[in-house]
């Protein structure tokens, strides 16, 4: 197995070790948590609650159910299991101390996810604002399958599922929201319901942000995050550490990058946030469930606290 060629002192890999072993609790917490509760939903919690509002004539034509409900919060159990998989992969990776530019895919992803889980279930909508961005998710899966299918040349998948994409933009929209609660672009693309929009990544991460009661720099971290992820990372090091990138013993190019325990502050604020976000995340959708989630409560207090004394 070839070696990183990124060096961290000793006093920086003790601190990613200790970071390492809180994605271990909460890794370990969170599968308990599915083992123990099945995500089954309690009597009066308010995912019963919307699923029984939703069960009338909701909308200008038609009577609805609660197959919108069931559809986003199943979707949302397999995203936050798709972000512990991605948690176990960081953990991997602030293990074997690869944490300047690795690290920051993964993290994405599941910023991303966890903020467009809180975004469909954040506990001050009203239901057809709630609605409204179900529908929006669900057109978005759609063509996103769509196109997949298109790319792939899978002819028959990609006419069923264009079908369906157009039934349910064309027809069942029209029939479930006003003309008026609508609105499209210049090419007649549907941009908002209700003035609900999908969230992109700047959003998903001020929408996390702002859930997360505490203050921390969203924009620092979406930028961070979109030049860690595109063909900008020397932006990232410049950020980090203008000694980063000097060669060492007079060597040009460098072979190795030097890194200290300061110039981790910026990986070790990003992992803290994520495994933050994704506790945060677990924690609303198991309150939307009406389930008690004393892992994540008690796992957020460890990792604030453990951050805190690294």
């Amino acid at each position: 197995m070839s070696e990183s060629r990124i060096r961290i002192d000793a006093e920086g890999q003790a601190v990613l070790t200790e970071l390492a072993s809180g994605i271990d609790q909460t890794l370990d917490g969170f599968w308990a948590f599915n083992e123990r509760t099945h995500w089954t939903e309690v009597h009066g919690s308010p995912r019963a609650l919307e699923r029984a509002g939703m069960k009338r004539k909701f909308g200008p034509a038609v009577n609805w159910d609660d197959a919108d409900i069931k559809y986003a919060t199943t979707s949302a159990v397999v995203y936050l299991a798709a972000c512990a998989q991605h948690l176990r992969g960081i953990r991997t990776l602030v293990r074997a101390f690869e944490v300047i530019f690795p690290v920051a895919p993964i993290a994405r992803s599941v910023m991303e996810t966890c903020g467009r889980i809180t975004w469909l279930f954040d506990p001050g909508l009203e239901l057809r604002d709630r609605a409204a961005r179900i529908y929006l998710s669900r057109i978005d899966d759609l063509a996103q399958t769509k196109r997949l299918a298109m790319s792939l040349g899978h002819e028959r998948e990609t006419s069923r599922y264009g079908q369906n994409h157009h039934e349910l933009r064309k027809i069942e929209l029209i029939r479930r929201f006003y003309t008026s609660e609508l609105t499209y672009g210049d090419n007649h693309d549907l941009k908002a319901i209700r003035g609900q929009q999908l969230p992109r990544l700047r959003e998903s991460v001020e929408a996390l942000s702002q859930a997360s009661h505490e203050h921390w720099n969203a924009g620092a971290l979406y930028d961070y995050l979109s030049a860690a992820t595109h063909p900008t990372m020397r932006v990232v090091v410049e950020m980090i550490d203008p000694e980063a990138f000097k060669p060492a013993g007079g060597e040009d190019p460098p072979r190795e990058l030097n890194f200290k325990l300061a110039t981790l502050n910026y990986p070790r604020l990003l992992v803290r946030n994520v495994l933050l976000t994704f506790i945060q995340t677990w924690g609303l959708l198991a309150s939307y469930h009406g389930i008690a989630a004393p892992e994540a409560d008690d796992l957020q207090e460890r990792i604030h606290v453990l951050t805190d004394e690294t």
